[in-house]
């Protein structure tokens, strides 16, 4: 079993004042989190059409609108959880918008997102113009970030609602997570994949992670914090079971990819160009399509097994890698 559904329904009072709302978008899985505290807070906002497609109709039940919302968390700026923020500004110019300073430009500059997010692996990785544009579409606009968040700063957003600010990069720079203190819920956005986030109609996404040892560091650390909730972008909201689930998994996998690149290190003694690995990766995991994410979490671990010291980068090729002797 590499993933488990979660059935939430539309929207669901988890704790008081904190609701998860069940916000799919294309073929994609995808939960919101809204916190009804003083300051209505949205962790994470989604793609373009989120906010009106989902999150307005859920707020609607409440008795609140999207000019309602005051303050914005992101855990990290991919596409799918900055999208909706040109959306819920428009709605309340007034909404602060906090995220870590790392994940900031992309934030606010589409450009600079859709070239450092896609095209870093070329010529290997040439994602096309459809691609691009469609990524272009679901951002929505680029919006100032108002707050930049840094590990251990805790926000108040009153009537009993305290969020504390957890620096966790890997899956992007400065990925965080946001632990609501007093209900014991952990929100974790993409940074606790697993085996990936399955797609109902395409191949799905390699699990993106460009450091292997920070992913790993993450996992001990939502283990240590042991919430009683966690809950996810993409895996929903989850119970202590199937965050331990979601983290056997993650080490899981991580350990299968390192066997396996190791092997082939032994196999190919002429060594190893980051497309073999992905191409070799691709055909032992046929999951999952060849994409960015492909290229990153390879590097990750070619990087890795650098450190550790069982392979080393030749000198002609900085993507190219020999076993050590």
């Amino acid at each position: 079993m590499s993933h488990f559904e979660v059935a939430l329904g539309p929207t669901v009072q988890f704790e008081p004042g904190l609701y998860a709302i069940d916000a799919p978008f294309e073929d994609a899985p995808l939960t919101a989190y809204v916190i009804t505290g003083r300051r209505l807070t949205v962790i994470d906002a989604g793609v373009v059409d989120t906010p009106k497609a989902h999150i307005a109709p859920a707020l609607a039940k409440l008795g609140r609108s999207l000019s309602d919302i005051e303050l914005a968390v992101v855990t990290h700026a991919h596409h799918d959880h900055i999208g909706g923020l040109t959306e819920l500004r428009s709605a309340n110019p007034r909404l602060e918008i906090a995220a870590a300073q790392a994940e900031a430009r992309w934030i606010e500059n589409t450009s600079v997102f859709l070239e450092e997010n896609y095209c870093g692996y070329r010529p290997l990785y040439n994602p096309d113009e459809a691609f691009l544009e469609r990524a272009r579409r679901l951002k929505g606009g680029d919006q100032s970030v108002d707050r930049h968040l840094l590990d251990g700063d805790v926000i108040d957003i009153g009537d009993g609602h305290t969020l504390r600010i957890y620096s966790v990069p890997s899956h992007s720079a400065g990925h965080i997570a946001v632990l609501h203190v007093e209900a014991d819920v952990l929100f974790t956005g993409d940074s606790l994949i697993a085996r990936g986030h399955p797609f109902s109609r395409r191949q799905d996404s390699f699990p993106l992670y460009a450091d292997v040892a920070r992913y790993s560091a993450l996992l001990d650390l939502y283990e240590e914090l042991n919430p009683k909730w966690t809950a996810t972008a993409h895996h929903g909201l989850c119970n202590r079971d199937q965050l331990r689930f979601l983290i056997r998994e993650s080490r899981n996998l991580i350990g299968e990819i390192d066997d396996f690149l190791l092997s082939l290190a032994r196999e190919k003694k002429d060594g190893l160009s980051l497309e073999f690995v992905v191409g070799a990766m691709a055909k032992h995991w046929p999951r999952y399509a060849r994409r960015v994410s492909s290229y990153t979490t390879a590097h990750a671990h070619m990087t890795e097994l650098v450190r550790r010291g069982h392979l080393r980068v030749t000198e002609s090729n900085p993507w190219e890698w020999r076993q050590v002797n």
